[in-house]
């Protein structure tokens, strides 16, 4: 019997629930660039208060054009990443929606971002709980004034874009999102998405000669955290408060076959 995960709920208060892919079928890969540094930062008098980050399959501080933009336009920085419960547990097939070793290698790029963050300044709060609702309390918590986030592709991470800015605009609060998932930036392609090539030959046909954006060298400070408000960071849950079996009952399940 699966346990319930209340929304907006630290890792160590929950018990169980379930993952969905986040693989976005992106038609341009992903690649290493050439470095470029990010802008100067705003001038103090337009400065941001307070602003959060949103991490979601971006986990890295290196070529991080959000987090880049939030630590320019703001005086202090929340860095979230949230757990949603909607990822995990069974697919309407049947299947798990995120597995025990997918998830596995998601904690520790989440445990390894925290540890990066801490060592320039900063740190991550983790919550598990569908990100509409946690951003939202985080962001009335510390009077943030904006969300920085990547766009994703699937229909269940675009679906959850709409919700959060429908509900985050009601409180005043603004969403910036980016675009940072592919070699070609999605706004420098020669055609409109509704005139993409169906096939790889007409796409690379397309882009021959589309020069590729330079990366953003990571900060080597990031901003502080908000001063106001709950910004507790939070335990990074375990496999068993994701719903899913521990990798070392899965192994002994397995060698028991």
């Amino acid at each position: 019997m699966e346990a319930r995960i209340e929304h907006g709920m630290r890792p160590s208060e929950a018990m169980d629930n379930g993952d969905s892919d986040k693989d976005g079928n992106d038609q341009v890969e992903s690649s290493t660039r050439s470095n470029r540094h990010p802008s100067d930062p705003s001038d103090a008098a337009t400065l941001r208060s307070a602003s959060i980050v949103w991490f979601r399959n971006d986990l890295r501080v290196h070529d991080n054009e959000c987090l880049n933009s939030a630590n320019n336009e703001s005086m202090s920085v929340l860095p979230v990443y949230c757990f949603d419960p909607r990822d995990y547990g069974k697919s309407s097939s049947g299947f798990d929606k995120t597995g025990p070793f997918r998830a596995t290698f998601l904690l520790e790029s989440v445990a390894d971002l925290r540890k990066t963050l801490q060592a320039k300044g900063s740190d991550l709060v983790v919550r598990i709980g569908k990100p509409e609702i946690v951003l939202v309390e985080l962001a009335q918590a510390v009077g943030a004034e904006a969300v920085y986030a990547h766009r994703e592709v699937s229909h269940d991470e675009v679906k959850a874009e709409d919700n959060i800015e429908a509900v985050l605009k009601e409180e005043g609060v603004e969403v910036k999102y980016f675009w940072g998932s592919t070699l070609y930036h999605i706004d420098d392609l020669p055609f409109k998405l509704t005139e993409m090539p169906t096939n790889y030959g007409g796409f690379k046909e397309k882009v021959q000669g589309l020069e590729v954006r330079k990366t953003i060298e990571a900060l080597d400070q990031v901003k502080g955290l908000p001063a106001k408000g709950d910004g507790e960071p939070g335990e990074i849950p375990s496999l068993v408060d994701l719903g899913l079996k521990s990798l070392d009952s899965l192994c002994f399940f397995l060698m028991s076959i």
